[in-house]
Parts: C-alpha cells; sequence; structure tokens
C-alpha cells in the first residue's frame, strides 16, 4: 500500500514511530513533520507536554494527550504548529481515548476562538466543523483511525473506512492543534495520538481508500501469531 506523501497536497504528517531518541513516558516538546514542509507540531511549555508512549498500538508508539486528571504535572497537554488549515482539506487521525468520564475531548482542534474538532466528544466519536456527525462507538483504549474530507459545501467524516454522515458547515480549524491547551475551549484530547495527515484538498475516493489502506495495514492488521482484539 502506498505511502500517504506519495499522493499530492501533503501539508502535514506526524507518525509516532518517525519520533527519535525518546524512551517511555519522555515528554514530547517536538512531534517533527514526515512530510517534506517541516511544519513541526511544537510545545514550549514544559507542564503541556504530552508523553510518548511506547506500545501503544500494534507493536508501535503513540503521543499521549493526557488531560489535567492524569497529566504529569495537572494540566491539559498538547502541540500546535504554524500551518492554517483552510477549507477546502482532508484530515487522517488515528486516535484512542485512554480515559472515560469526560464529557469534552478534542483529539485534534483549531486554535483561538475557531471551534472545529475530530475527537471523542461526549462519547462518539465525532466531527466538529459548526454541527456535528457522530457515531456511538467510543471504547476506551481502542484506537480508531478517522478521516475528514471538507469542501467549501460542507463536511463529510468516516471511522475506520466507513461513511458515518455529512453535513454543509465550514468551519475550519486554522492553526492545528493536537489535544487540549492550546485552543481556547481548553478541552483536552484525554488520549493517544499514533498518527496525523493533512491534505491542503478535498482527496478522490481512490485516494482516500490508499491513506486509509495505509493506516489500517500499520495499526490494524495483526502479526502473525499475536492478537489484539482489534473489531471491525
Amino acid at each position: 500500500m502506498a505511502n500517504p506523501d506519495t499522493i499530492a497536497n501533503l501539508e502535514l504528517w506526524y507518525k509516532a514511530d518517525a519520533i527519535t531518541g525518546m524512551s517511555d513516558s519522555d515528554r514530547v516538546g517536538t512531534w517533527e513533520d514526515s512530510s517534506v514542509n517541516n511544519r513541526d507540531a511544537t510545545q514550549s511549555t514544559a507542564a503541556e507536554k504530552p508523553v510518548y508512549k511506547t506500545g501503544r498500538i500494534n507493536g508501535k508508539p503513540a503521543v499521549w494527550h493526557p488531560g489535567a486528571a492524569d497529566a504529569p504535572d495537572g494540566t491539559n497537554t498538547g502541540l500546535t504548529t504554524s500551518y492554517s488549515v483552510v477549507n477546502p482539506f482532508t484530515v487522517f487521525v488515528v486516535y484512542n481515548r485512554t480515559r472515560a468520564g469526560f464529557s469534552a475531548s478534542r483529539t485534534v482542534q483549531g486554535s483561538g476562538g475557531n471551534n472545529w474538532l475530530i475527537g471523542p466528544y461526549n462519547g462518539n466519536h465525532s466531527y466538529y466543523n459548526g454541527a456535528f456527525i457522530t457515531n456511538d462507538s467510543v471504547a476506551i483504549g481502542t484506537f480508531v483511525y478517522a478521516t475528514v474530507t471538507q469542501a467549501v459545501t460542507g463536511g463529510v467524516f468516516r471511522v475506520n473506512g466507513v461513511q458515518i454522515g455529512t453535513n454543509a458547515n465550514t468551519n475550519q480549524p486554522g492553526t492545528f492543534v493536537t489535544g487540549g491547551p492550546e485552543g481556547s475551549f481548553n478541552e483536552a484530547a484525554h488520549g493517544d495520538i499514533a498518527e496525523i495527515c493533512v491534505y491542503s484538498r478535498v482527496l478522490e475516493a481512490s485516494e482516500i481508500t490508499t491513506v486509509e489502506g495505509y493506516l489500517y495495514n500499520k495499526y490494524f492488521v495483526e502479526p502473525v501469531g499475536r492478537s489484539y482484539g482489534y473489531i471491525f
């Protein structure tokens, strides 16, 4: 299956397994961009840095974005990039939720007052671009891969390769943020992020299939002799 960078207009590409020089539970101040654009996601405030965790999904690491209840320094954690995501765009995110009991979770969100998110909001895998598109299948600790396409006429939300719904809303994230502290809504991810891909156009159906296939084969296909219990 082809890699995401074989498809045109890849603007951001964050892979936890591309992070080097870190041990389990180290704090992540810079998540390097694996695209050719070198738009690293960063966090300069020590207490708000998320946490590198090994062996989180199919033997691969993830970047844990705990909220204040779980974070080492008792505050929401997250990273931000200088790149502004505007319509049209396509976003892929591999994430989970690691804590129950919090209704508002933004795995990725917009900066400032841009009310936009992908994540397990109100217990549902959700996309918000001015209105919610959701399903009700959040299970604590279980990873999913979510896909959002946003045109100037509205959005489409997919989870694990299945279309959940569409709407005609057009809120956009602007500066792209992982986790909670940089957005004005300050709603933590409460979970892991394994990979993010952002494109500056709506991908064709065949291109979406390519990236989703790459993510599925990387994170959800079990090696021979091992079982991770994923159900799709």
